[in-house]
């Protein structure tokens, strides 16, 4: 069975995360629409994000630097 695609998701990325991304989908040989839609099956499938989602570590003043880089990036 196959289903309709007839919706559209429309999302804001980064630009350079964006291009690595489908470069190696391209070398998959999958278009970054297919790789969205398995992703989002593997949502349905799994009832859930299809890997785990943590919290970072806290270090001795409070977030990671990973992560207050990222909140600045926002």
């Amino acid at each position: 069975m196959t289903m309709a695609k007839d919706a559209n998701v429309f999302a804001r990325v980064d630009a350079s995360l964006k291009e690595q991304a489908e470069s190696i989908l391209s070398q998959l040989g999958m278009p970054m629409s297919g790789a969205i839609n398995v992703f989002l099956k593997q949502i349905v499938l799994r009832r859930g994000l299809p890997f785990e989602v943590t919290l970072p570590a806290k270090t001795a003043g409070g977030l990671t630097s990973d992560v207050s880089k990222l909140l600045k990036d926002s």
